[in-house]
């Protein structure tokens, strides 16, 4: 057994003597204080650095703002300097004292004058000059000096950038105007060349000199060399056609062998001795084939009056030609009424007769130029319209049509008559024509066939369960419909306004006053028709007004009022719309009318608008022709009374002038 052994775990000190306490103070107690102080000063010197960047982030984003604002303005205008290169004014005049000014001091109308227009460097320049006062301009409005030299910077970049496609377009435009100067040039100089005979010392140094000049320009242009030359080419090819056109016209009516001789000549241009040797290809066959259409109308007019003269010497031959001219129409029309249906014609031997041919006509030595044109006419069918009843029908059907299908067979229907001689070339192409527009549903033909739809209307009869009467066409005689729509196309034909045409129809025919008036007083606006037509309390239907004949002056000045007004809003006063027929305001929407020194053109809304209050005006004329017709009303006051001219406008509805309304007995407010 191993006896353990005793270790020991310290060594004695070294030390002798006193020793100091072991137990001491933390420094860190003393320092906390202090060091809560110093923390505490961080912190406020933290909180100042937080707010000045804040301050400083503020800056930056208000002067980024306002470099990106003013950047934004420079884009703008260089944009519309943009624009103003594409389409703005070019070559304008320079404004230089007048020598002729009146003196005194003081501005004077007559100090400055039109000078030599600006060329394409100066306008050029002007653009750089305008740009670079507006980046001085709004740089000198931006305080920050950083600001203000990145907009500088921005905004020279900007006019370096589109300072190139600015000088490209005024370049082009110039070119192109410049050019245009050119052509002008060289007609003048065509005109000047015509006052000079033809291939003489004068005319060719002035040729030369026109041709030098187009080389000039070309080159001053940029032109190539082959434009150059084709420009030339053209030049000498257009002053031999003016000579040409020139010596045609001194042949005309005189000369028909100098024109074919003219034409032959031309055809041998190619020849380098030939006169004619600088035309063009195109040129020289266009004048050829004039030359040689002249001559054949100069000999045909030699003949027309070799037989003219002829035809003078015979004593009998205008009496023989007015005899034959009547044969040959009285022929005319038996033909026309059998092919229409009648019975059939023969001469007195028994023959069938026959249409005249144009070779009769021709060769009848006894007629007169105009005989054989009327005789010609009236073949076709070319002079008046002979079958009423079936032209009447054929029209009903294109306005009855619904689908372009009826309309096609309509057509054919149309060229089936006329092949057959029922119907002439006139009925033929007014009819064609009608069904075009019907295709194209013009305001004019819609206007027409509406109207027409009236009168069917008006004219229409039917019977209700009680055996009675109803509708307006109680007011016509049944028997009179077919004479209502024939009048009614005569006044389209005469140029009469559909409305107008319609309702002066109703004025005749109509033969109960109180139900045609009534009738009439629908289609007007409230206001006036409130003047004519007032509820009846017992049946709740309308009567007349008792003092109709003062009510219908009224109306007349209301409306005078009415279109007055609508001239004004649509700055038309100066324009003489009364009494205007179709033909006539279509001259005023195509041509203009002239007025004092100007030519005023209608709009195509304003005309609608106009034809609709001609359609009011047509239907006070049918009230009042029916109120006169017929007799005014026994408990008529027959006064005038005054009419109120401050307010006219407000009952009228502007709109309906636009075409929102279109049946013709709407309630129109």
């Amino acid at each position: 057994m191993k006896v353990p052994i005793y270790q020991r775990q310290t060594q004695l000190t070294r030390d002798s003597g006193a020793r100091p306490l072991s137990a001491m103070a933390s420094p860190s107690a003393y320092a906390e204080p202090a060091n809560a102080a110093f923390k505490m000063g961080v912190a406020i010197s933290g909180a100042g650095d937080m707010l000045g960047d804040i301050a400083l982030t503020e800056i930056r984003q208000e002067n980024a703002t306002m470099l990106a604002s003013e950047e934004a303005k420079f884009s703008d205008f260089v944009f519309n300097k943009q624009n103003e290169a594409v389409a703005g004014p070019i070559g304008q005049s320079r404004m230089v004292p007048n020598p002729n000014a009146p003196a005194g001091p003081g501005p004077r109308p007559g100090n400055l004058m039109p000078g030599p227009a600006i060329t394409q460097q100066e306008q050029l320049q002007q653009f750089k000059v305008q740009m670079q006062k507006r980046i001085n301009s709004q740089a000198s409005r931006i305080k920050d000096p950083d600001v203000r030299r990145k907009f500088k910077a921005s905004a020279a970049s900007k006019m370096r950038t589109a300072m190139p496609g600015i000088q490209t377009q005024l370049r082009s435009r110039y070119l192109d105007r410049h050019r245009a100067q050119n052509d002008q040039n060289i007609v003048q100089m065509r005109r000047e060349l015509s006052r000079h005979p033809f291939n003489s010392p004068t005319f060719k140094e002035k040729v030369r000199e026109t041709e030098l000049k187009i080389q000039e320009n070309g080159i001053l242009n940029g032109e190539t060399e082959q434009n150059i030359l084709k420009e030339i080419r053209t030049f000498r090819s257009d002053v031999v056609m003016d000579h040409v056109l020139d010596e045609l016209q001194a042949f005309s009516m005189r000369d028909a062998a100098a024109s074919r001789t003219l034409g032959r000549a031309i055809d041998n241009y190619a020849n380098p001795n030939s006169p004619y040797h600088n035309l063009t290809p195109d040129a020289a066959n266009k004048l050829s084939k004039m030359a040689k259409r002249q001559a054949d109308m100069d000999e045909l007019r030699l003949v027309r009056q070799s037989n003219e003269k002829e035809r003078q010497d015979e004593k009998n031959a205008k009496k023989q030609g007015v005899k034959n001219t009547e044969g040959y129409l009285n022929r005319i029309r038996k033909v026309r009424t059998q092919a229409v249906g009648g019975p059939p014609q023969v001469d007195s031997e028994g023959r069938e007769i026959t249409m005249p041919t144009a070779t009769d006509i021709l060769l009848d030595r006894t007629l007169t130029d105009d005989q054989k044109d009327e005789i010609t006419k009236a073949m076709v069918g070319a002079d008046k319209i002979f079958n009423r009843p079936l032209v009447n029908n054929l029209r009903s059907a294109i306005r009855d049509a619904v689908t372009d299908d009826d309309l096609e067979a309509v057509s054919r229907e149309i060229k089936n008559h006329y092949s057959r001689q029922h119907i002439g070339q006139l009925a033929r192409s007014e009819l064609l024509s009608d069904i075009d527009n019907a295709k194209k549903k013009t305001p004019e033909f819609l206007e027409i066939k509406q109207y027409h739809d009236y009168l069917k209307r008006m004219t229409r009869i039917t019977d209700d369960e009680f055996g009675g009467k109803v509708g307006l066409g109680q007011t016509f005689e049944s028997m009179q419909s077919a004479e209502i729509f024939r009048r009614y196309d005569v006044g389209l034909e005469a140029g009469l306004r559909p409305a107008e045409a319609a309702f002066q129809v109703i004025s005749q025919f109509v033969r109960e006053k109180d139900v045609g008036i009534k009738g009439l007083a629908q289609g007007l606006p409230k206001n006036m028709r409130n003047l004519i037509v007032k509820r009846n309390a017992l049946d709740g239907g309308q009567d007349l007004q008792p003092d109709l004949t003062a009510n219908l002056v009224k109306m007349r000045q209301m409306y005078t009022n009415m279109l007055n007004g609508y001239k004004a809003e649509q700055g038309i006063e100066e324009i003489p719309l009364a009494g205007k027929t179709q033909q006539q305001l279509g001259e005023a929407q195509r041509v203009g009318v002239r007025v004092g020194d100007a030519t005023i053109k209608l709009k195509r809304s304003q005309r609608i608008g106009v034809r609709r209050l001609f359609a009011i005006e047509s239907r006070i004329n049918a009230i009042e022709t029916i109120h006169q017709r017929v007799g005014a009303a026994a408990n008529d006051s027959g006064g005038a009374p005054a009419v109120e001219e401050s307010n006219w406008y407000n009952p009228f509805s502007w709109d309906w002038l636009q075409g929102r309304e279109r049946s013709p007995t709407a309630n129109r407010q």
